[in-house]
């Protein structure tokens, strides 16, 4: 295609127990470059996947890990994914993805505008049968913990659901990337991003109304606690999952007087940060709804501030203002909401105005 064409690079990183996501990835890629192809042709825009099967090969060096890092190229969107392994420890992180995940990071610290994506697969398995299996598992959950606050990762029910829930994703992910740099590419990724969502609206309003259901029976029919905690961040996952298709039901989602709606607006916003939603976000923080809902409220706040600009900065910090006043007059100062509204804050002072 000559040198015009224009490729962004996606490196997948995860332990070896997840192989069968590892192998879907290659063909969700192919289907976003035959969309944009078809769509854009004069753009000349490639996805182009990276991963240690296809992009390394053996050679001497201090450790594997070592050699991996020096033979995988620079890419512009990081995905990583786990399930019950967290696979073996390298000379300076706890295991390779741990090590090419806080590579990532490092970038995304710099700039938050860099896709981080990581993916927790649900999938139940038999009670660990070895103490290394334990402390494998252990350490999996340790690590989802460090990142659940920082609004990075995702959970997807089992391997056959992979490739629908990273999809959406990677489009909505592409489209930020371009919306600065090519207009016409970024026209061509909501034109995808459309026809899927026209595809069938009455089945997608169905499998909304099923999810807002299931949330309503699993706070109704479980304890507190990590079971119950769990079920209700893959619904919210799902609904996240759904963001691009569910957005044109944004304005009756916000008014319902059904907790499972709301979180799934709130599900929305956090993939879509609208300005005319904020005042809404920052008021279900707080007593106003149940903690969960609150926490996610909290994220969708800071979803909006790694998003904001010199323009909406002033809009952005006055409705994470307004829910750091709304937690502060509840009862219970969630600690949750209070650390993620926290790191908003942080996010939001460092956007420099322009005069």
């Amino acid at each position: 295609m000559g040198d015009n064409v224009k490729r962004i690079r996606i490196f997948l990183a995860s332990p070896g127990d997840v192989a069968e996501e590892r192998d879907q990835l290659p063909k969700v890629v192919q289907e976003i470059n035959l969309i944009i192809s078809a769509i854009a042709p004069e753009k000349k825009i490639i996805l182009d996947l990276i991963r240690w099967e296809t992009n390394t090969f053996p050679a001497l060096g201090d450790g594997a890990q070592p050699v991996i890092n020096t033979q995988l190229p620079d890419y512009d969107i990081f995905i990583g994914m786990m399930w019950k392994r967290f696979g073996t420890p390298t000379k300076v992180a706890g295991s390779g993805t741990e090590e090419e995940f806080s590579h990532a990071f490092e970038k995304w610290e710099q700039n938050n505008a860099f896709p981080v994506l990581f993916y927790f697969c649900q999938n139940a398995t038999s009670l660990p049968g070895s103490l290394e299996e334990i402390d494998q598992l252990r350490k999996v959950i340790e690590f989802k913990m460090r990142l659940l606050n920082k609004g990075l990762i995702w959970e997807y029910k089992d391997q056959k659901t992979f490739a629908d829930v990273i999809r959406p994703h990677l489009v909505m992910t592409i489209g930020k990337m371009l919306s600065t740099t090519d207009k016409t590419a970024t026209a061509a990724i909501k034109q995808a991003q459309t026809i899927t969502t026209e595809s069938d609206m009455t089945l997608v309003r169905t499998q909304l109304n099923q999810l807002t259901i299931d949330y309503t029976n699993v706070r109704a029919g479980l304890r507190y606690g990590n079971e119950r905690t769990r079920q209700m961040t893959l619904i919210e996952s799902k609904m996240r999952a759904m963001a691009f298709s569910t957005s044109p039901f944004l304005p009756e989602l916000v008014n319902s007087a059904t907790a499972g709606n709301r979180l799934a607006a709130i599900a929305i916003l956090k993939e879509i940060p609208d300005d005319n939603y904020l005042a809404w976000l920052s008021s279900r923080v707080g007593k106003a709804e149940a903690n969960f809902v609150g926490y996610h409220a909290s994220l969708a706040l800071l979803s909006a501030a790694r998003n904001a600009n010199d323009k909406n900065r002033s809009k952005v910090k006055e409705a994470i203002t307004n829910a750091i006043a709304n937690v502060n007059k509840s009862e219970y100062k969630d600690p949750n909401q209070e650390a993620v509204l926290k790191e908003a804050l942080q996010e939001i002072e460092k956007i420099k105005v322009t005069k």
